[in-house]
């Protein structure tokens, strides 16, 4: 007698697909004038490698000097501040030659630390990468251009274009969502997210993968238009931004097609402006 089965097998010529499904990411309408390719590069370039190259932080130093004030030191009787025994010459093994007992310093002690002078021993330059000079002058130029614009529209151009941005349209959104805490409509939006201890652009960024999901839930009825009304006004403050960033560029070919004393027309070396598109360009 033949068993039989409660899952019997597919059937001839049935192909199974078991290969997993691609998810598709959220498509938005591009704002409607963007920067040139060139110019994004420059700016994606210049939020990201460019600050780290040339803006260094001050908390090393910081923590450089907090350990330099915080010590003290004491003469060693052992030796009497020599570093060596009298009796045989040896070094002193209290103090390991030095003729000092180091201490930390109590803050709460009556000692004050700015009474203490730090004779400097030699020069630190500290370890790095040093950019030459074409990454140099191409940082020159965006940071000067961006100095000329608006704080807000500078502001714009930096969530946009910089790691924000990218950030926002690697995570299930796009890079205008970074531009919504610069609106009214999107500190609104930010406020609506329980999430606590993280920027509010990543806020802004959750609210709209969580109104996908549930669209405008009973605790958050107005959460849709805020999102449409931030959106607007983002995109509005990005494009002023984009704008005013063109219209310096007009005026900088403006002024080399005339041969301006700062910036003459096929001019070299420091008087020349180096491309954006390329580090490496002179």
């Amino acid at each position: 007698m033949r068993e039989t089965t409660n899952n019997p097998l597919p059937a001839p010529n049935v192909h199974v697909d078991e290969r997993p499904r691609r998810i598709e990411r959220p498509r938005h309408p591009d704002p409607p004038r963007t920067l040139s390719q060139v110019d994004a590069a420059a700016l994606s370039w210049f939020f990201g490698s460019g600050r780290t190259a040339f803006e260094r932080s001050t908390f090393g130093p910081m923590l450089e000097r907090a350990e330099l004030y915080g010590h003290g030191s004491w003469r060693c009787s052992r030796c009497r501040g020599s570093g060596v025994l009298q009796g045989n010459g040896a070094w002193c093994d209290r103090c390991n030659g030095t003729g000092a007992i180091p201490y930390q310093l109590d803050p709460a002690s009556s000692e004050r630390i700015d009474q203490i002078t730090a004779h400097s021993t030699g020069s630190n330059h500290g370890a790095g990468y040093v950019p030459d000079d074409t990454v140099m002058a191409r940082y020159a130029v965006i940071s000067r251009r961006l100095s000329l614009l608006p704080r807000r529209l500078a502001l714009a151009l930096e969530a946009y274009h910089g790691d924000r941005g990218i950030h926002c349209a690697a995570h299930h959104t796009w890079p205008m969502v970074a531009v919504y805490p610069l609106t009214a409509s999107g500190q609104k939006l930010a406020r609506l997210a329980s999430e606590k201890g993280v920027p509010d652009h990543e806020r802004c960024r959750l609210e709209i993968v969580a109104q996908r999901q549930q669209a405008n839930p009973p605790n958050k009825p107005a959460r849709g238009a805020l999102i449409e009304a931030a959106e607007r006004q983002a995109t509005q403050l990005y494009v002023a931004a984009v704008d005013a960033w063109n219209a310096l560029r007009a005026r900088e070919a403006a002024e080399r097609a005339e041969g301006t004393p700062n910036v003459k027309k096929g001019a070299t070396g420091a008087n020349a402006e180096p491309e954006l598109g390329n580090p490496e360009a002179t």
